[in-house]
């Protein structure tokens, strides 16, 4: 067989399975595949049909890969499983993580990266999530730019569920692929979840089965519903992408809707949403981009009035540096606000300057004072820095550890750099600070073991396996 028609061959396979996962769910909400028997097919396809000098040949390309001509992503995943089952696990983790530059979702990737991870000794393999429950696939629900709707974070949950612009309008909360996100919680398997970046699966934090108090979801439990006759308690709007920076972690520009967009938003916001938002608790704005510095955002904070929306509270996720005194009296937003989440990525100002692009350190810093003042006199309930890790900045982490402690902060979430498809697949790595092969990872371990960053406070995300190993091992040489 002719190694080039085998790779173009898996590179269109390797499309076939992004649709089938990422894609076709969103139109109409159909069953997503299993991720990891896609990729167990393909192996065993082509374990018939190529032998071990082809293998050697394919090793070596990708040892050494053409310029412009990257190996398919599902062939990289594929030489990670075969690394790891002949005893290498230094080669299966550098195929994995190759695969994970390209495509941060993919959960086969995933899975292979963290199981050879734990087998070089580099940190813990992948949490077995059975007899634990997650509540999120029955209260919560994400909207994304593209308007896909998810039941938790697509960082770690990335199937979408249905559309808010589709003909079924908000029906798609119960679509075929929901029941089927929820059915995998209930039987264990949690399919469709990231056991590298939810940081509850990653932490070990969801509860057990028997530990589930709440009545509704002890009788879901129980009765094993996968259905839902309310709406989401909790929705989250992250699907207009206007904001005022173009952080390269997120953006490569700045992005703010046009008048064409903004009307279409409008519409869907009226037809869907608002309808959506009836039985809701929460409502979240923005992880898309910033809520002040979008139109479309500021329009339905607005309409999210008091008196129609009595037990509404909302949370907001900001650079900060339009959440000023004027804007809080515009938006109608004391009292109202149950968290405040402002997106800080550094604590100096030149490393600022180049994370935060079109930032201004100065001008955040007055409205950090404004907003610790509004949480003294109770204007915001839970208030929380938020910090990106990654090669650029991790050295200011205890600093702005500290800096969340003296502004009265409630704490600092620190959660690891992912690809949006701002970076090329090598730009990524040397931004990846987490990963085991990187320069200054162990410079990064030191870090986390700073006495700064042992504050109650610091909420470690999918950092707290990196953490607990940076401990364990100074323990270890004391």
């Amino acid at each position: 067989m002719e190694l080039s028609d085998l790779l173009i061959r898996l590179r269109k396979r390797t499309v076939a399975i992004d649709q089938a996962m990422f894609v076709a769910p969103a139109g109409g909400g159909v069953l997503p595949p299993d991720p990891q028997a896609q990729v167990a097919a393909v192996e065993d396809e082509l374990a018939l049909e190529i032998g071990p000098a082809e293998w050697a040949e394919l090793e070596r390309l990708a040892a050494d890969p053409v310029p412009g001509r990257p190996l398919p992503r599902v062939l990289l995943v594929i030489l990670a499983r075969r690394a790891l089952a002949a005893g290498d696990a230094k080669l299966a983790m550098r195929h994995g993580l190759a695969a994970l530059a390209r495509e941060q979702r993919d959960l086969a990737a995933q899975d292979v990266y963290l199981k050879a991870r734990e087998a070089a000794g580099e940190g813990p393999g992948p949490v077995d999530p059975r007899g634990r429950f997650c509540a999120k696939p029955w209260r919560e629900l994400e909207l994304r730019p593209d308007l896909s709707g998810h039941a938790c974070c697509p960082s770690w949950l990335a199937v979408p569920i249905g559309r808010a612009d589709g003909a079924e309008g908000a029906a798609f909360w119960n679509s075929e692929a929901a029941r089927a996100i929820r059915r995998s919680v209930l039987d264990g398997s949690f399919t469709w979840c990231s056991r590298l970046h939810c940081p509850h699966i990653a932490a070990e934090k969801l509860p057990r089965r028997e530990e589930v108090t709440d009545p509704e979801l002890a009788g879901i439990i129980r009765d094993e519903r996968t259905e839902v006759a309310a709406g989401p308690r909790r929705v989250l709007l992250n699907y207009d992408r206007s904001c005022n920076l173009a952080c390269p972690s997120c953006r490569r520009e700045r992005i703010v809707a046009d008048q064409e967009e903004r009307e279409r938003l409008d519409a869907v916001a009226d037809r869907v949403v608002l309808p959506l938002l009836e039985d809701a608790k929460l409502v979240k704005a923005t992880g898309s981009g910033d809520p002040f510095a979008s139109a479309h955002f500021r329009r339905l904070l607005k309409r999210l009035d008091r008196a129609r929306y009595p037990r509404l509270r909302l949370q907001l996720q900001t650079n900060g540096l339009l959440c000023d005194e004027r804007a809080w009296q515009e938006l109608d937003l004391e009292g109202r606000v149950e968290a405040l989440w402002v997106s800080i990525d550094a604590a100096e100002a030149d490393t600022y300057a180049v994370i935060r692009k079109h930032g201004d350190w100065q001008r955040l810093r007055e409205n950090l004072d404004f907003m610790a003042v509004l949480k003294r006199r109770g204007g915001v309930k839970d208030w929380r820095l938020d910090f990106v890790v990654q090669a650029r900045n991790y050295r200011e982490m205890p600093a702005a550890a500290d800096l969340a402690r003296a502004l009265g902060a409630d704490g600092i979430h620190f959660h690891m750099i992912r690809n949006w498809g701002t970076f090329t697949p090598q730009a990524f790595r040397e931004h990846l600070i987490a990963a085991p092969d990187h320069a200054e990872h162990q410079a990064f371990l030191a870090v986390l073991r700073d006495p700064a960053l042992a504050w109650a406070g610091v909420d470690w995300s999918d950092l707290t396996p990196l953490r607990q190993r940076a401990l364990t091992a100074a323990a270890k040489a004391a």
